[in-house]
């Protein structure tokens, strides 16, 4: 089984954060996961047990992804990324981004079929 860790580009949608976008999002997430689909979809639709993405109200999209073969790996890279200061993550997802479209086109095409 593999284990993933994420990041997600988070919109705040109150009328005061409308004027200005940040182009990767107003909050940078951090998490991890052994099924990223359901993990998504969790945290688009607002039901995740913690509720620390409901606010964002499925302005939400993936910004960035690693794949561990143990849980312990992907746990300790969450821990790892989550020093790291904003501009370290947005140079994470810039790269990830760029570098991996494929990737993050086939992650949108796949959710795109699990949320009809």
């Amino acid at each position: 089984m593999d284990y993933y860790t994420y990041l997600l580009c988070c919109w705040k949608t109150k009328s005061g954060y409308k004027r200005h976008r940040p182009l990767y999002g107003h909050v940078i997430y951090t998490g991890y996961t052994y099924n990223i689909f359901q993990r998504l979809i969790q945290h688009i639709e607002g039901k995740t047990k913690r509720a620390y993405t409901k606010q964002f109200k499925g302005k939400i999209r993936l910004g960035y992804l690693e794949i561990f073969k143990t849980r312990a790996e992907a746990m300790n890279r969450e821990a790892e990324i989550k020093t790291f200061s904003r501009d370290k993550k947005v140079e994470m997802i810039y790269n990830f981004q760029n570098s991996s479209p494929e990737v993050l086109d086939f992650i949108k095409k796949n959710l795109e079929n699990l949320l009809k």
